[in-house]
């Protein structure tokens, strides 16, 4: 016979992507956003990762769970009017081992988004006159034997504005006499 896990097992409750401007010393410090500032003509300076908050209800930590995640972007061409882009195929695959999961409740889960790869999928897309207006991350808890996937997914799009960053104003011109 099989034996069907006792536990509730890991859920996630939560999603968010968090971005960190780079310091010139330190530890980046990370931001939870609802929106990305990025104009086609700039070059994304922000870094990435994504978070889960993951519920584990389960009577004890639970070991050698994996995550695979996706990110996708929702491009458009550049110079159209407005209206919504279209959905390409996730242009970032990754996986996360987690050796242990604590018991508890919101406990964070980071996934690194690797940055060479999202600059370089923003300078093909560039390249071609596509630029995002939006981004969706999609992650899932492998399952494993007896276990359902319910609870175990999460989605997160985020829209990207494309406004320009508003340049400094010049400083005003002394009166003429």
């Amino acid at each position: 016979m099989l034996a069907v896990p006792a536990s509730a097992g890991v859920t996630v409750s939560s999603a968010s992507i968090e971005v960190s401007i780079s310091a010139p010393k330190g530890r980046p410090v990370f931001h939870a956003v609802e929106t990305l500032l990025l104009p086609p003509d700039a070059k994304p300076a922000a870094r990435l990762r994504a978070v889960l908050s993951v519920d584990n209800d389960g009577p004890r930590a639970e070991s050698g769970a994996v995550v695979r995640y996706a990110l996708s972007a929702r491009i458009r061409r550049v110079g159209e009017g407005g209206g919504e882009g279209r959905w390409t195929v996730p242009f970032l695959l990754d996986e996360r081992h987690l050796p242990q999961v604590k018991r508890g409740r919101g406990v964070p889960v980071n996934l690194p988004l690797n940055r060479v790869a999202i600059v370089q999928h923003l300078k093909t897309l560039r390249g071609a006159g596509y630029w995002p207006d939006a981004l969706r991350l999609e992650a899932v808890f492998a399952p494993r034997a007896g276990e359902s996937l319910e609870g175990r997914t999460a989605v997160k799009t985020i829209p990207i504005d494309w406004k320009p960053a508003q340049a400094k104003a010049a400083p005003a011109a002394p009166a003429a006499p």
